[in-house]
């Protein structure tokens, strides 16, 4: 998005902004240059690379940044959540790979499971008690800092979080100790958080 600025020929604004938008090293003696020079600056002169027509001002495109951030929603998942650590080379239980949300990780060190309380799994380690929200629609992976307004909304109350990524979107587990500090939270950074009817 664009707006417009009108400034009056031969008048102060004009040579303050003659002065204030010459790139160092692009001299702005012609209109080609004059151009160049505005763009380096993010402004675009119009109608034309010369002088403006006669009895009009310089008009200048500037672009304006969003007046708020992008909307971002959060959508409960239904369960409690269980993250379990297991040996590398563990096999994944049949239950998990059939349940309806769950994540698998597996490096040379270590494999992560994140499924539903429920489930049994013969874990060496696990971390009990989560909830998880995923933020809903489908995210293009040209965006950036999602995970970092969600996260940075918890840090400051001092909340921990574990999130996971999939191809279409993020989630975010909290302890469901933590649920309703990390919903107050979320909403006043500007975050709409469903309710677990929605």
């Amino acid at each position: 998005m664009r707006g417009s600025l009108r400034i009056e020929p031969g008048s102060r604004a004009e040579g303050q902004f003659r002065t204030d938008f010459r790139a160092p090293s692009l001299p702005v003696e012609s209109p080609f240059r004059r151009a160049r020079a505005a763009r380096w600056r993010g402004c675009v002169p119009w109608p034309s690379l010369g002088a403006p027509p006669p009895g009009q001002g310089l008009v200048v495109l500037v672009p304006l940044l969003p007046m708020r951030p992008s909307a971002l929603r959060l959508v409960p998942l239904e369960d409690r959540y269980t993250v379990h650590r297991l040996a590398p080379d563990a096999t994944v239980p049949g239950e998990v790979a059939a349940s309806p949300w769950h994540t698998i990780t597996r490096s040379p060190e270590e494999l992560s499971i994140v499924c539903a309380a429920h489930i049994a799994v013969d874990a060496q380690r696990r971390e009990t008690g989560f909830v998880c929200y995923r933020v809903a629609g489908v995210l293009d992976f040209a965006l950036v800092g999602i995970l970092a307004r969600l996260t940075q909304a918890l840090a400051e109350q001092r909340i921990s979080v574990f999130a996971v990524s999939s191809f279409d979107t993020d989630f975010v587990l909290v302890r469901a100790s933590d649920q309703d500090a990390a919903i107050r939270a979320w909403r006043q950074a500007g975050i709409e958080v469903a309710d677990a009817s929605s």
